[in-house]
């Protein structure tokens, strides 16, 4: 670009050529490997203001010394890789990585509406010590949105987003009581649902309380077999190999306690495979088949039966759960152990926009 005009003072037609001036940019790698290129620029003197500055160059951004290619190459990256790993690959400052991706970032929050689905999945996931709200599409298995911080009130102010909210079939929940009153509140009508993994999960724990209160009396030496046996008492008995079922026959006949608690499991578990009708007669029966020996680990399965009886039997109406849901969270926090001190706005980022988004054109590819 040939300046008419000076930078600094503004004079039209008082410039003169005042030398040259070796400038290095950054460029997107080639082959792997960072690149430079080395530009001579013409300097320019004002005779207005004496000033002098440099000839401006195109597809450059001066403030980085940075060509425009290699700016959109590190946006193209910045939700698929770690800041680091791409400040090693360009050769820059993992500061500027992370300036150019807010950048993008903000590009892409501006652009994006998200859409309340049919099916709505609600959970939250612990990220750097705080609880977040997930929102998303448990039909087509898709991230809606994340919100900084999970409570009735954020969630409330979410859906009001929303003026027509008509056409929401399902919500499926973990048994937290405030998700439950807002989803009433503000969308009247709607099945909701306990998720089918939180209530099931509630079944192997107490089982797993009621291992560790035993082996807890053995001796030192045997508790390391009891450790083995974890494994195998978690799994579904229908998923066991022939050598895991001789294992597990055997804990439970030298253990009679454990094998209460193990078959009381299985028997929750079967609950699901079981037609409505005769599915709500297992579900309501199955404290009185708690003996007092385990009664204790399995109170807290058989209080969240009690009180969520209503929305866990809804399952068999509304078969839809929060397994996707619990995917993208577990996605989450591997995503900030790696980069261990990405702020919530990148994390959030990475969740709704990491595989949805188009790739960026990429012009640094050789022709």
């Amino acid at each position: 670009v040939q300046p008419t005009a000076c930078q600094k003072c503004g004079t039209i037609d008082q410039l003169y050529r005042h030398g040259t001036k070796p400038v290095t940019c950054l460029d997107s790698p080639i082959r792997g490997s960072p690149a430079r290129l080395l530009a001579k620029v013409q300097r320019y003197r004002c005779r207005s203001c004496g000033e002098t500055f440099l000839q401006p160059l195109g597809g450059i951004q001066a403030e980085r010394r940075m060509t425009e290619r290699c700016a959109t190459y590190i946006q193209s990256l910045c939700l698929r890789y770690t800041f680091v790993r791409i400040a090693e690959d360009v050769g820059c400052d993992d500061k500027t990585v992370r300036n150019l991706a807010a950048e993008y970032i903000d590009r892409l929050n501006a652009a994006y509406k998200p859409v309340l689905p049919v099916y709505l999945g609600i959970d939250e996931t612990t990220i750097d010590g705080e609880l977040r709200l997930v929102l998303t599409d448990i039909g087509n298995r898709s991230p809606v949105d994340m919100v900084e911080a999970r409570d009735q009130g954020r969630l409330a102010t979410w859906l009001h987003h929303f003026k027509d909210r008509s056409h929401v079939r399902g919500v499926s929940i973990d048994m937290w009581r405030p998700y439950l009153n807002t989803v009433h509140q503000l969308l009247p009508g709607v099945p909701v649902v306990v998720d089918k993994f939180h209530i099931v999960r509630m079944a192997t724990e107490s089982m797993e309380a009621v291992r560790g209160r035993l082996q807890k009396t053995r001796r030192k030496a045997e508790r390391r077999d009891w450790l083995r046996s974890k494994a195998v008492l978690r799994m579904r008995a229908a998923k066991l190999n022939e050598k895991q079922r001789f294992n597990r026959d055997m804990w439970l006949d030298n253990e009679p306690e454990l094998a209460v608690a193990y078959r009381l499991k299985e028997a929750f578990y079967d609950i699901y495979s079981l037609p409505k009708a005769e599915a709500a007669a297992a579900f309501d029966g199955f404290g009185a088949t708690v003996p007092a020996s385990v009664k204790a680990e399995f109170k807290p399965l058989l209080t969240a039966m009690r009180n969520w009886r209503v929305e866990i039997l809804a399952f068999f109406d509304h078969p839809i759960t929060n397994a996707y849901t619990e995917a993208l969270n577990g996605v989450a926090k591997t995503i900030n152990r790696q980069g261990r001190g990405y702020s919530f706005d990148i994390l959030r980022a990475r969740g709704l926009f990491g595989k949805r988004v188009k790739p960026a054109e990429q012009p640094w590819k050789l022709a």
